[in-house]
């Protein structure tokens, strides 16, 4: 339904109106939320992201004894890899919040997500112990 709207003597403006439903209903189909205007694959992304991070911090734990075998050592040293991943990130954290404060938010992100992408994969596919630990150094960083 269209209604005609005065805004100044002599200028008419079309408004319209329509219920409620059928803006959320718009709003959604946008990839938002209906009742906050969060969108949605933003929230995916983030959740992806988050759950991609606590996976690399839990996993290992898991997996010490298969770890060490492919790194031929021992599984304590094993589980340094995952100490000193707690590390970095402990170390890293408030220099790369201050370095990172005044930049857009988005290419940050999604810089840290590569950085942790190669790392990670470099730390997956090493053969020798000494570049797991440095490569695992990195996510940290790349993290905080």
């Amino acid at each position: 339904m269209r209604n005609a709207v005065m805004q100044a003597p002599g200028n008419v403006r079309e408004e319209e109106f329509a219920d409620p439903s059928s803006q959320a209903s718009a709003r959604t189909r946008r990839g938002r939320s209906a009742d906050s205007g969060l969108d949605r694959r933003a929230l995916f992304a983030m959740t992806l992201t988050v759950f991609i991070v606590i996976m690399t911090e839990t996993l290992p734990a898991g997996l010490l004894s298969e770890i060490a075998g492919d790194l031929e050592t021992t599984e304590a040293a094993a589980g340094q890899l995952v100490s000193a991943y707690a590390l970095g990130t402990i170390v890293a954290a408030i220099p790369a919040t201050a370095l990172t404060r005044g930049l857009r938010r988005r290419p940050v992100l999604l810089i840290g997500i590569v950085g942790f992408l190669v790392a990670n994969a470099v730390t997956a596919l090493a053969p020798w112990y000494l570049l797991a630990l440095a490569a695992g150094l990195w996510p940290a960083r790349s993290r905080a």
